[in-house]
């Protein structure tokens, strides 16, 4: 797209004021018999730059499918090459990428030589003109009419129409190839926003309320969330524990309008989530996934992305909080260490905890955790929790399946199934006696079972 915007249009412009110049010479100052008889080639000189021109569109575009296949492919077994060589998977991971490898430039060759077709087709039309000029021109200086010097200037004028038609061929070619680029773009700019940002009020406080919620995903019978009210409070804390699949985190995407909502409401601050921006609602919360994402960049500007304006003191005390300052220390480059492709050279527990600090660096009302904790061992967990309460500027949201992590938290909701099973604090559920009390009991154990070995 950029060199059809660029070379191409200055080359095509280029080429089209050569072309006008030399076909003025020809028709008013040599002979417009000769020069009428020399255009009659172009014509289908055109059809055929047209038709080529349809085909290299469609064969560019499967080119550049096959080769975001290959991309797709090689990223793919880069991020999961531990994953691959443990299970043995080398050969067959090579074969499929062979097969793909072998199909993209099997469609890249064939762009090639459509687009080689341009110069024959020049060629024949020129060499047609050329013919016609010299046989026509010939019997007219037999007749008298027309002198050697004439057509002698005529066959130079005529051969500087190669440069016009070789700039004509190439705009038709690279304007092709940047169509079929575009089209790839605009499939996905044209993709319409499945939530509709009508908003045009913003909270004056931040307590979040969720009333009588219901959602089911799109095309699934199950039920996600059912029926699930609760208020939290600015700098309370709320924790959210359940089984895998028991509906965490898709109550977190409805909390951040992910998605919509069939029945229910959701209001921050008294406002219902519809009415709020989406920009401004986003900006309400700093999530942290379990897979929490980095940039390959140093660790000091992954951080930083949480607030572009943060000092570097801010970074350093945003890592003390999340627990990973200590860890950071002990790099050779210390915060300037590069952090690879999603995070590669670090454990998941260190890109858990440079994640945290990105959300704690932000100045965002709510910070969610989505078991963001769970690469982290029991003691680093207590710390950063520790942390987190002291702090008392964000309002907190916990999700874990380790229930260590929520035991002061102000209000707890065990999920199963969609639905809110049981809710209180700690010592409520625990004298509840029921999957909160038993869980527990178990993961205390456990934690005693590993601290005795």
């Amino acid at each position: 797209m950029e060199i059809a915007a660029g070379e191409g249009i200055l080359s095509g412009f280029d080429g089209l004021l050569t072309f006008i110049l030399v076909i003025i010479m020809m028709f008013v100052f040599i002979d417009w018999r000769l020069a009428a008889l020399a255009v009659l080639p172009f014509p289908f000189m055109a059809v055929g730059f047209y038709k080529l021109s349809n085909r290299i569109h469609d064969q560019f575009g499967d080119s550049l499918d096959r080769f975001s296949a290959l991309n797709d492919h090689t990223q793919q077994s880069i991020t999961g090459i531990r994953m691959i060589k443990s299970m043995g998977r080398e050969r067959i991971e090579t074969a499929q990428f062979d097969d793909i490898a072998a199909h993209a430039a099997s469609s890249t060759y064939n762009v090639q030589r459509s687009e080689a077709m341009f110069q024959p087709i020049i060629q024949l039309s020129l060499g047609a003109a050329m013919l016609i000029v010299l046989l026509t021109g010939g019997w007219l200086i037999h007749n008298d009419e027309l002198t050697v010097g004439q057509l002698t200037s005529f066959t130079l004028y005529l051969s500087e129409l190669i440069w016009p038609m070789y700039a004509f061929g190439w705009l038709m070619n690279i304007l092709q190839r940047g169509s079929a680029a575009m089209t790839r773009l605009n499939q996905t700019l044209s993709l319409p926003d499945t939530i509709t940002d009508a908003g045009t009020t913003l909270p004056y406080h931040h307590t979040i309320r969720v009333e009588q919620l219901t959602f089911h995903y799109p095309q699934a019978q199950r039920v996600a969330v059912h029926d699930v009210s609760f208020t939290l409070r600015e700098h309370q804390v709320l924790g959210i524990a359940g089984a895998t699949g028991s509906g965490k985190s898709t109550l977190l995407q409805l909390l951040m309008r992910y998605w919509e909502a069939e029945n229910g409401m959701i209001r921050i601050g008294d406002v219902p989530l519809a009415n709020i921006p989406l920009a401004e609602l986003r900006a309400q919360y700093a999530y942290v996934p379990q897979d929490g994402f980095l940039f390959s960049t140093s660790i000091l500007e992954n951080i930083r992305m949480g607030r572009p304006d943060a000092t570097d003191e801010d970074v350093y005390e945003a890592a003390r909080l999340a627990a990973v300052h200590d860890d950071i220390a002990r790099f050779p480059d210390a915060y300037n260490t590069l952090v690879g492709e999603r995070g590669v050279t670090l454990s998941g527990g260190q890109r858990q905890r440079v994640s945290i600090a990105r959300a704690l660096i932000s100045h965002a009302p709510v910070l969610i955790l989505d078991d963001a904790l769970s690469a982290v061992d029991v003691e680093t967990e207590k710390q950063i929790i520790g942390h987190l309460k002291q702090r008392k500027e964000q309002t907190l949201i916990i999700v874990t399946h380790r229930l260590s992590a929520i035991e002061d938290a102000d209000e707890i909701l065990v999920m199963a199934h969609g639905d809110v099973m049981e809710r209180g604090d700690h010592q409520q559920l625990l004298t509840a006696d029921g999957w909160y009390s038993r869980m527990f009991a178990y993961q205390q154990m456990e934690q005693n079972l590993e601290a005795a070995s």
